[in-house]
């Protein structure tokens, strides 16, 4: 009997998840690898993601986890990292190897914060009126910089936006000022260092 309940557990069927975890500088140390699995239970799907393993990288930016296979609907990985934007991975368990070694590498975008200061400045009038946008690309998330449009009616006006940027990287800005009928267009960039914050101020 031992025997036999050795080989069953030799033979049990498993899943091996590795990759690498890299940025724009490199492989990430100390990232954080979270293994997820949404599976049916007593014969009932599940409609959410249980965590079964929660691991870093090391400081060469690998991770593996070898863990048995579960009734599952789908996996996930997630990745976390400071001042880095997050990823996640939905896999379908037809597209895992069993007793293999899966693969999955992740680059992470540099994180950085962009603040921008808007002030209209005497003489005013109510017809001011300014139109400001980020024209460099941006990630998508929630809480990041867009490429909208942003209009900023009247003479009122003494605000503040702060948006999350891609660090590492050059922010390029364009408004145009209209004052008195006249419109003026402007442009100007600056840099935007992973994990700091980048402020501007117009007046106008």
């Amino acid at each position: 009997m031992l025997l036999v309940n050795s080989c069953k557990k030799n033979n049990q069927a498993t899943i091996t998840i590795s990759g690498t975890i890299s940025d724009s500088a490199g492989t990430i140390a100390a990232a954080n690898v979270q293994l997820s699995v949404n599976e049916i239970k007593n014969g009932t799907y599940s409609n959410s993601f249980e965590t079964f393993y929660s691991g870093t990288t090391g400081s060469d930016g690998f991770f593996s986890h070898t863990f048995d296979t579960y009734n599952a609907i789908e996996y996930k990985i997630d990745v976390i990292s400071e001042n880095r934007f997050d990823q996640s991975l939905t896999i379908d368990p037809d597209d895992l190897d069993i007793n293999q070694v899966n693969t999955y590498n992740f680059y992470l975008d540099p994180q950085a914060w962009f603040k921008v200061n808007l002030q209209n400045t005497s003489p005013v009038d109510s017809n001011d009126f300014l139109l400001f946008q980020i024209t460099s690309p941006q990630p998508s998330c929630s809480g990041c910089c867009n490429n909208l449009v942003l209009p900023f009616p009247g003479e009122f006006i003494d605000t503040t936006l702060k948006c999350m940027a891609a660090g590492n990287d050059v922010l390029h800005l364009s408004w145009t000022v209209t004052k008195f009928g006249f419109p003026n267009q402007f442009e100007d960039s600056l840099y935007c260092a992973t994990g700091d914050t980048a402020e501007y101020s117009i007046s106008y």
